[in-house]
């Protein structure tokens, strides 16, 4: 997944950001369980739950994309904004 950031980003944190925010998986897992839902795999609690749980992670991974590996351009501007 780091090779479309890669070809587009030339610093290796930004890479790093972008894929972290693509690889979040929200997409497919809330696919996923709304499929296991409508076809009686899983129940409603537990369709709740899985998709609390992909939101969750998706979460995770943005806190971390930010705090870690946030692109130098938008450091600027935070430092820019502050003051």
């Amino acid at each position: 997944m780091a090779e479309t950031p890669r070809r587009f980003r030339q610093e290796g944190k930004e890479r790093w950001y972008y894929t972290l925010l693509m690889s979040t998986g929200l997409t497919f897992g809330t696919i996923s369980a709304l499929y296991g839902l409508s076809h009686g795999i899983v129940s409603r609690e537990q369709y709740s739950f899985l998709v609390a749980t992909v939101i969750a992670s998706a979460v995770v991974h943005t806190l971390i994309a930010s705090f870690a590996f946030l692109p130098f351009l938008y450091q600027v501007h935070r430092r820019i904004s502050a003051k």
